[in-house]
C-alpha cells in the first residue's frame, strides 16, 4: 500500500500531511534507500503561468483558441465549461467568458499585430498588364492600404 501512496502522491504532487502516513511512508522509503522526504515532481507549475485573474483567464483561453486553431464556439462547450468549474472552486459559470468576449479579445490582438505590420510594410510598385480589372484591383488595394495607414497611390505605384 505504501508503494502506491508513495508513487501516486509524488506523481500528482500531493503532499502527505497526515502524521501517521508521513511516518509510514518515510519508513517505507528508508527501507528502499530513498529520501525520507517527499520528492518533488518534475511537472511543477510552469513559471510562465500567471496568477489567476479574469484577464489572465481570458488571455489563456484566447491563446488556446488561436494556437490550436479552435473555433471560437469551443468556449461554449458545456464540457469545457465544466472542466473550468472543476478546476476552480470559486468560479461560477457566469465568470467564464463567452465567444463574444473571446472574439473581441482576438480582434484586439489582431489589431495590435496589424499596427506592427503597418509600421513595417513598405510597398513599392505593382506590375500588372492593362486589363481593366487590374485598374479596379489597384483602386481597391489603395483603399485598403490607406485604411490601415499605409501610403499607396493606385497610379503612382503601378507599372504597366
Amino acid at each position: 500500500m505504501y508503494v502506491l501512496v508513495d508513487i501516486r502522491c509524488d506523481q500528482f504532487n500531493i503532499p502527505i500531511t497526515a502524521e501517521i502516513s508521513k511516518r509510514a511512508v518515510a519508513s517505507y522509503r528508508a527501507s528502499k534507500g530513498k529520501s525520507s522526504s517527499q520528492s518533488t515532481s518534475s511537472k511543477e507549475r510552469p513559471e510562465d503561468i500567471r496568477e489567476y485573474s479574469y484577464e489572465a483567464f481570458v488571455d489563456a483561453i484566447t491563446q488556446f483558441i488561436i494556437a490550436d486553431d479552435q473555433s471560437l464556439n469551443v468556449i461554449e462547450s458545456p464540457h469545457l465549461r465544466r472542466i473550468f468549474l472543476l478546476l476552480r472552486q470559486d468560479l461560477k459559470d457566469s465568470d467564464i467568458p463567452h465567444r463574444t468576449t473571446i472574439r473581441n479579445h482576438v480582434k484586439e490582438i489582431w489589431d495590435e499585430h496589424l499596427k506592427g505590420l503597418e509600421e513595417e510594410i513598405k510597398i513599392g510598385w505593382v506590375t500588372l498588364d492593362n486589363a481593366s480589372n487590374n485598374d479596379t484591383f489597384m483602386v481597391s488595394l489603395e483603399r485598403e492600404l490607406r485604411a490601415h495607414g499605409i501610403p499607396f497611390d493606385h497610379t503612382k505605384n503601378r507599372i504597366r
